[in-house]
């Protein structure tokens, strides 16, 4: 995270605008290209089963309160 911060700030105070990956670079530590995963053409993992029912909760009971 500091590395982030170092460069994000070297950026702003060089006035230079946000840089993109290049579209047909690859993701490091992947074989997927960037403009693939842009485009969600990928495989991803498995999600977890207790993963794969999450709610959200809105601190209501019932949807007449």
């Amino acid at each position: 995270m500091a590395e982030r911060i170092k460069r994000r700030n070297a950026r702003i105070r060089e006035r230079r605008p946000i840089g993109f990956l290049d579209p047909n670079s690859r993701i490091t530590g992947t074989d997927i290209r960037v403009q693939d995963a842009r485009a969600g053409r990928f495989i991803g993992a498995e999600i977890p089963a207790d993963l794969q029912h999450q709610r959200i909760q809105t601190g209501k009971r019932n949807a007449s309160e």
